[in-house]
């Protein structure tokens, strides 16, 4: 096929590398010119893992390419894939504005007899696909044979090109069945289910996946603040939980909760849609409040285990969303910040990711000191929070924590490190839901510890 991509974030740079990939030639295009520009100079704008030599070596085979209007391309695509970005408006409704940009500026196709597809990829409210194609027939009356389809985007930031490759379903919602039959020929060389559905259900198939992954991540974080009361151990928990058919060991592990550009956006708007309509998600809102208390209470955390931490040096190891991407977007490192400083107005913060820093001095506040290594970070400082579970910070030795900081303390927000071993040799380390192996009374919780 001949398609054309807009938007050329990660999901619509992926889905554009993608598809060239497989064989079809590809047009990406987005109102960035800065972005294009950089596109079209071999240049990738994204910390993704893969996506840049993908997409490089589908340049240089002449399958993709990069523009700006995606009027221009309209006339040879027989596929238009729209990836735009739909951010939350104030009230935390998805914006549509992007899209309708883009619905707008569709010129009529030639009358050659083939029938266009425009294929919503983008996160969306149900019944997005029918407005927009009530507002192109609108514009386009007897001029052109055009149906609006929903495919939603299911790629992981720091997964997207693997997700596109190894996809767990391919959903595909269309209105007849020759639009249908196309794009499942389209996906036939992916190796996932095709899910075939109407367009209400493609588009609700995605709001509920984020919103299912967002109460099991709480429920795993509230029976991990059980745990610690009772005096047991969430992970072991979370072990036997995981070996249960019906429950399945993905997204059990207790931290910091989730962020990201998607999972707060996704669950904000379906709980405010549904009320809309009638039908409350009570589990869903409770769960979207649960996430907002788990920077609480590991500040609460840090301050039974350092006496008066406004006076102290405090290092955050992690910045980013999740490990393997840059992205900061709500990402629960800001929340933790947030609370740091309106508890404690005097305390000294120093953070390090591996690859949000230059993200990060753009959006934090210039009193977060910015560091190059974990090592700069952690120098002179009373306590540590792992805040993002990268796996170079499992590398960091006792020796390592006790000769660099004033204090080895850390808070391991993702139950990364070895606590036990760690403990063992005279570092603390508390992590989340975990028993609590700390050098003292052994009737002694693990938020009872104040140095």
């Amino acid at each position: 096929m001949k398609i054309a991509v807009v938007g050329a974030g990660v999901t619509g740079l992926t889905l554009s590398a993608g598809f060239a990939e497989l064989g079809h030639t590809v047009r990406c295009v987005d109102g960035d010119s800065g972005k294009i520009a950089q596109l079209s100079q071999g240049i990738v704008p994204y910390r993704e893992p893969g996506l840049e030599s993908l997409v490089l070596r589908n340049v240089a085979a002449g399958r993709l390419g990069f523009g700006n209007e995606p009027s221009g391309v309209l006339n040879e695509a027989e596929l238009l894939f729209i990836a735009v970005g739909t951010p939350a408006d104030e009230r935390g409704d998805m914006s549509l504005a992007s899209l309708w940009k883009v619905i707008d500026r569709i010129e009529a196709w030639p009358d050659d007899g083939r029938k266009r597809l425009i294929a919503i990829s983008s996160t969306v409210p149900v019944g997005t696909a029918e407005r927009t194609e009530s507002r192109l027939r609108g514009r386009l009356t007897g001029r052109c044979e055009a149906e609006v389809v929903s495919i939603p985007e299911f790629m992981r930031e720091g997964r997207a090109v693997r997700d596109f490759f190894e996809p767990t379903r391919i959903v595909i919602g269309a209105v007849s069945a020759e639009a249908a039959d196309r794009l499942t020929q389209l996906h036939r060389r992916l190796p996932g289910p095709i899910v075939t559905t109407d367009r209400r259900s493609a588009e609700l198939a995605k709001l509920a996946a984020n919103a299912c992954l967002a109460v099991k991540i709480s429920f795993a974080n509230e029976m991990a603040a059980f745990a610690e009361q009772v005096g047991a151990d969430y992970p072991s928990v979370a072990q036997s939980l995981g070996l249960d058919p019906r429950i399945g060991p993905y997204f059990l592990e207790a931290g910091l909760g989730f962020g990201g550009s998607s999972m707060p956006r996704d669950t904000h708007a379906l709980v405010r849609m549904a009320d809309d309509a009638g039908a409350p998600q009570t589990l869903v809102e409770a769960a979207v409040r649960a996430n907002a208390m788990l920077p609480l209470r590991m500040v609460r955390k840090l301050e039974a285990a350092l006496s008066d931490p406004g006076r102290r040096k405090v290092a955050l190891l992690g910045l980013a969303c999740k490990p393997g991407t840059d992205d900061m977007r709500d990402a629960p490192s800001l929340r933790l910040i947030a609370e740091l400083n309106r508890r404690h107005p005097g305390i000294a913060l120093t953070a390090y990711d591996p690859e949000a820093g230059a993200v990060a001095r753009k959006i934090l506040p210039a009193s977060v000191a910015i560091c190059e290594s974990a090592e700069e970070a952690l120098r002179g400082a009373d306590a540590a929070i792992v805040v993002t579970g990268w796996s170079e910070f499992r590398q960091i030795q006792a020796e390592d924590f006790k000769s660099w900081m004033s204090r080895p303390i850390i808070m391991d927000g993702r139950n990364v490190l070895d606590a036990a071993g760690l403990n063992a040799q005279g570092v603390v380390c508390i992590g989340v839901g975990r028993l609590p192996s700390i050098p003292g009374p052994s009737s002694r919780k693990a938020g009872e510890l104040a140095l």
